[in-house]
């Protein structure tokens, strides 16, 4: 199985290594987040098998462009020692140029909704992240507002507002 999704990466590597980098590629999505039908979770030590076979697929075809680590989904309580298990795994350097994050329900300007005392801001999470993973990147891959039902109208200056 790791086998054909290597061969997957480096074919659509192979097929987009003419723009260099200026397209990235993020491996795997959301791979921290447990019990949840919208992703798929793998072990930190399987994840770091499957991360270093695919960035090795992927730097064969397109050296230049950026690997992102999947989006953590998590946020920092968890996601730090998902990235600290996968690295201790990897028994070796990252074989990426960056962290991808999905830090839904942070926010830099205002909090939607009542988010603001649930989770806190982008900046706390982000010197939460560099404090303990000290020169990792972290790109923001994924973010925006989750909710199991309809959001309104009435919602859609506050959602503005926290996209900025």
């Amino acid at each position: 199985m790791l086998i054909s999704w290597q061969n997957v990466a480096r074919q659509i590597a192979a097929r987009y290594k003419k723009y260099g980098a200026e397209v990235s590629y993020e491996i795997w999505n959301e791979g921290d987040l447990e019990n949840n039908p919208a992703s798929v979770y793998v072990p930190p030590a399987q994840f770091a098998v499957v991360l270093k076979k695919v960035a090795e697929a992927i730097r064969a075809e397109s050296p230049q462009s950026p690997l992102i680590f999947g989006g953590l989904a998590t946020g920092p309580n968890k996601g730090i020692p998902y990235l600290k298990a996968c690295k201790q795994a990897l028994n070796g350097p990252w074989p990426v140029d960056a962290i991808g994050i999905h830090p839904y329900g942070r926010w830099g300007t205002k909090a939607p909704f009542d988010w603001g005392q649930l989770f806190g801001t982008l900046g706390q999470a982000f010197s939460e992240y560099e404090k303990e993973l000290p020169g990792l990147k972290f790109w923001i891959t994924e973010i925006g507002v989750a909710a199991d039902g309809e959001i309104g109208p009435q919602y859609y200056n506050d959602i503005a507002m926290y996209v900025q």
